[in-house]
């Protein structure tokens, strides 16, 4: 099952299977097309976006994991430290759709399962996960923390799904504030950030 997909900045498409583990390469021009097994099992590779490196990030929903990989080189690495069935979902992105670093070069990473975010440092391997508040009568496993983006103050922004909120992280003191969206029940998924740090949720 084809799950997610993404431009890299050299115009060369990129497809990840969430069922069979797989990073797909994809050339517009000719078509060729070229498989990659990540190397852990059963993964569930959920979302792909790259840096402005044109290096590839992918949640692996399924193992509590990231994984990077550099098409230069053709390599994996594998990120672990989330807490065992977080179900790691989205990446903080910039308006222009990369991977979007904190003042500190950490990436974020949204926690579907367990109520939280996380900022993951790509040199050092060390995830850092912030709890967030819950606003109703759903339990941490059900909120479904979804969609992240990150504003050009580097403040990081996240929706929940099943909460009907979206919230912000500061980018200096990490002190949480959560609003409620304007319609009850509307589920907001995957938010983005524009050049003017307006966000759009839908």
């Amino acid at each position: 099952v084809f799950h997610d997909s993404t431009v890299g900045n050299d115009g060369i498409g990129w497809v990840i299977d969430y069922l069979h583990g797989t990073l797909w390469r994809v050339d517009p021009a000719t078509g060729a097309s070229k498989k990659y097994d990540i190397p852990v099992k059963g993964s569930g590779p959920h979302t792909i976006h790259p840096d402005r490196d044109n290096v590839l990030w992918i949640t692996l929903q399924l193992v509590d994991k990231v994984a990077s990989f550099d098409p230069r080189s053709e390599k994996f690495r594998i990120y672990d430290g989330f807490t065992p069935d977080s179900l790691v979902h989205s990446f903080a992105i910039d308006a222009m759709g990369h991977i979007a670093y904190d003042r500190d070069g950490n990436l974020w990473v949204s926690g579907s399962g367990n109520n939280t975010v996380a900022s993951l440092n790509p040199k050092t391997g060390a995830v850092k996960e912030y709890p967030l508040p819950l606003t109703g009568a759903l339990p941490p496993t059900r909120v479904a923390v979804y969609g992240m983006a990150m504003d050009s103050r580097r403040n990081v922004w996240y929706t929940k799904l099943n909460e009907g909120v979206f919230g912000r992280i500061d980018a200096r003191t990490k002190k949480i504030t959560q609003y409620r969206m304007p319609e009850d029940h509307s589920g907001p998924r995957r938010l983005s950030v524009d050049s003017r740090d307006r966000l759009w949720i839908p």
